[in-house]
């Protein structure tokens, strides 16, 4: 590990003292050290202070300060980029920010004697259809989501899979969603947890009227189409929950696997098990010996 690259959420406790700590250990050690200016400056650091575009060109590992959230908005800056990206959780639940901050020194150490691991998890290509034109197109990590305002009706939305027709959902809205982000927005809709090195696609509707509309979980291999049947205005496509665009009657949103991945790296000795057990509360103990 010669280079490390540093991205803060500026709006969390802790996040420029557990900077400090970083920054600290990695003079110690002579790894050189590329962080955001605005942290760069909160560090009395500028000299490190680079733009992102170089800092995930140059970088042999992206620490990343801050909750899932942080991790999301960071992963729609990589450009393709197969530099893997760790997160150091400042925040609350943190499925991908697996490292608690009170364990940062010890992460740090884990990362100079490489014992890090990288997992490469799919993410989700969604495009906006609108009068047989492309209009928008985005890449999630977690989920795509087809919602409707607080003043709407129940949306209509008919759903075809690979140009099948699957059915039409009367609900509060609809996920396509990456194993990723099965623990995300869709297991909060009552979507079950997939296992993140299982290619496959959520779909998980919300609050839907007719209770036989279950969760249904397809290879990674099929698109999702999904027609707006509901004249309403206020319909919206969220992507990961923080960038998205608006919707109109008869629009489509067609969504498949996207050609660019995310780079995730792990602290060894921290398997997916262990986190669910930790993030879930879930409780018992093993008799394994």
């Amino acid at each position: 590990m010669r280079t490390l690259g540093l991205v803060v959420n500026k709006s969390k406790e802790n996040a420029v003292n557990i900077a400090l700590l970083i920054l600290d250990f990695c003079d110690r050690h002579g790894i050189r050290v590329y962080a955001e200016d605005w942290i760069a400056s909160a560090l009395k650091r500028k000299e490190i202070g680079k733009p992102f575009e170089q800092i995930r060109k140059t970088a042999d590992l992206i620490l990343v300060l801050g909750g899932d959230g942080t991790i999301l908005s960071t992963a729609k800056k990589m450009g393709g980029s197969v530099t893997p990206l760790l997160g150091i959780n400042l925040g609350g639940l943190g499925f991908l920010t697996a490292v608690r901050y009170q364990d940062t020194g010890q992460a740090l150490e884990i990362i100079r004697k490489g014992g890090i691991t990288t997992e490469r998890r799919m993410m989700l290509s969604a495009q906006i259809v609108r009068d047989g034109k492309r209009a928008e197109s985005f890449d999630a990590v977690n989920d795509v989501v087809v919602t409707k305002g607080a003043l709407a009706r129940m949306l209509n939305l008919e759903v075809l899979i690979d140009r099948e027709y699957l059915t039409n959902y009367t609900s509060d809205g609809l996920i396509v969603a990456t194993p990723t982000g099965s623990t995300a927005h869709s297991l909060s809709a009552g979507g079950p947890i997939v296992c993140p090195d299982m290619p496959a696609l959520l779909l998980t509707p919300i609050c839907p009227h007719a209770l036989g509309n279950r969760p249904l979980v397809m290879s990674d291999t099929k698109s999702v189409k999904i027609n707006i049947r509901s004249n309403y205005r206020n319909i919206f496509l969220s992507i990961d929950g923080q960038v998205g665009a608006q919707l109109k009657y008869n629009d489509e949103v067609i969504v498949r696997t996207s050609k660019q991945t995310l780079h995730l790296a792990m602290c060894r000795g921290t398997p997916y098990y262990h986190i669910l057990r930790e993030k879930l509360h879930w409780g018992g103990f093993s008799k394994v010996q």
